[in-house]
C-alpha cells in the first residue's frame, strides 16, 4: 500500500527470479518475510549487523585487503561495506593521495558508516576526510578530482549495477555479499567491468559449514525442532554454496574474465556472549517461529539459550565462521587464460 514497501517486494520478486536463472533454487520467504537480498531486509536488521555481526566480515575483508595489496593501489572499491567496520581499518593501509570508495544499497548501513567515522579521530587529521554520496547521478569517475585524493567516499549502490565507469579501480573487494545477491556472475561481471587491467578483486563466502558453528548450532536447533513438530522449513539457497563448491567458483570467476585465483581458508573466532548470541538470532527466531505451533517460540528460546550457555560458555566448543577468501587479476589476456589454484595473485 506504500511505494517503499512496493519497492522491496518489487527487488524480492526479481532477485527470486535471478536465484531461479542461476541456481534453479525458489528462495521461498517466510510469510510476511523480506528477503535477505534486498535493500529493506539489510535496513530492517543495520542494527544489529552494526553492533554484533559486522566484525567476523571485517575479519574477512581486512584479509582481502592484504591479498589484493590495497597498500599499493591508488583507487580502491569495497562493495556491501556495511556500517563501515572494515573500511576503518583499510583505509589505513592506504598511501597517501588514494582513495578509498565504500558502497552499500542499505540507506541505515551508510547511516552507521557516517556515524562511525564522526565520532572517530579519522576526519581530525587534514589529510583525511569522508563523504556520504545519497544518490549517484549517471556514471562516476573515481579518477576526478572531486573524488581522487579525498580519502573515503560513500556510495548508495546495488553490487549488481555499480554506478562507476570501466577500468576505473586498482583494487576491488567485498566481504561476505557474493554469496547473498541474486545473481553472483552479475556482481562478478559488474567487478571486472570497473577494475582496470591488471587489477586485483578479493572476495570472501562462507567456507565449510562443519567448521562454522556460529551458523550450524542455530540451524541444527531449528531442524530437530521441525522434525519434533512435523513443521516443513522453507526451501533455499545455502549461505555455504559457493564455498563448498570451490570448482565451480572457480569455474564461475574464470568465465567472468579473471584469472590466477587464490583460494585460502580462515577460521574467525567470534567471541559472544549468550546475551549476544541470542540477540543476533533474535529476528530469525521471530521468523522462523512463525511456521510453528503457537506458544514454541518461548520454549526454543529457553532451550536454544540454555544449549548456548552449556556448549560456548562452559563447555570448550568455541563460536566460528569458516570463511573462504578468493582473490584473482584482471588481466589483458583473453578470458581463456589458465586459473591456477593456491598461487599468489599477482598484476600483469
Amino acid at each position: 500500500n506504500d511505494t517503499a514497501t512496493t519497492e522491496i517486494y518489487t527487488q524480492a520478486f526479481v532477485g527470486s527470479v535471478r536465484c531461479v536463472q542461476e541456481t534453479g533454487i525458489i528462495m521461498k520467504p517466510v510469510k510476511g518475510d523480506i528477503p535477505i537480498h534486498t535493500e529493506g531486509f539489510w535496513d530492517m536488521n543495520a542494527k544489529v549487523y552494526h553492533s554484533l555481526s559486522e566484525p567476523y566480515s571485517a575479519i574477512a575483508g581486512f584479509q582481502l585487503a592484504l591479498q589484493t595489496k590495497v597498500d599499493k593501489a591508488k583507487t580502491v572499491l569495497e562493495t556491501a561495506c556495511g556500517s563501515g567496520c572494515n573500511s576503518f581499518q583499510m583505509v589505513q593501509l592506504l598511501k597517501p593521495g588514494s582513495t578509498l570508495c565504500c558502497s552499500d544499497f542499505s540507506q541505515e548501513m551508510l547511516k552507521y558508516m557516517s556515524s562511525r567515522y564522526a565520532v572517530s579521530d579519522f576526519c581530525k587529521n587534514p589529510n583525511n576526510s569522508f563523504e556520504l554520496v545519497p544518490e549517484c547521478i549517471g556514471q562516476i569517475n573515481p579518477a576526478d578530482k572531486e573524488i581522487l585524493g579525498k580519502r573515503v567516499r560513500a556510495f548508495k549502490a546495488d553490487n549488481q549495477n555499480l554506478p562507476f565507469i570501466n577500468e576505473s579501480f586498482d583494487a576491488y573487494i567485498s566481504a561476505l555479499s557474493l554469496h547473498l545477491v541474486p545473481s553472483p556472475t552479475t556482481m562478478l561481471s559488474e567487478a571486472y567491468r570497473v577494475l582496470k587491467k591488471g587489477g586485483m578483486a578479493g572476495f570472501a563466502v562462507p567456507g565449510i559449514e562443519k567448521e562454522s558453528t556460529y551458523f550450524t548450532f542455530f540451524q541444527n536447533k531449528v531442524a530437530k525442532y521441525a522434525e519434533e513438530y512435523k513443521v516443513e522449513l522453507p526451501k533455499s539457497r545455502s549461505m555455504f554454496y559457493l564455498g563448498e563448491d570451490e570448482a565451480g567458483l572457480v569455474k564461475m570467476i574464470k568465465d567472468s574474465g579473471f584469472t590466477k585465483v587464490k583460494l585460502t581458508h580462515q577460521t574467525a573466532i567470534l567471541p559472544l556472549t549468550t546475551e549476544e548470541f541470542m540477540s543476533e538470532k533474535k529476528p530469525r527466531i521471530e521468523k522462523i517461529m512463525k511456521l510453528f505451533p503457537e506458544g514454541c517460540e518461548k520454549k526454543f528460546r529457553e532451550e536454544l539459550e540454555s544449549e548456548v550457555e552449556k556448549t560456548f560458555v562452559i563447555g570448550n566448543e568455541l563460536i566460528t565462521v569458516n570463511i573462504l577468501s578468493v582473490s584473482y587479476t584482471h588481466l589483458t589476456l583473453p578470458t581463456k587464460a589458465q586459473v591456477q589454484i593456491s598461487v599468489v595473485a599477482v598484476s600483469l
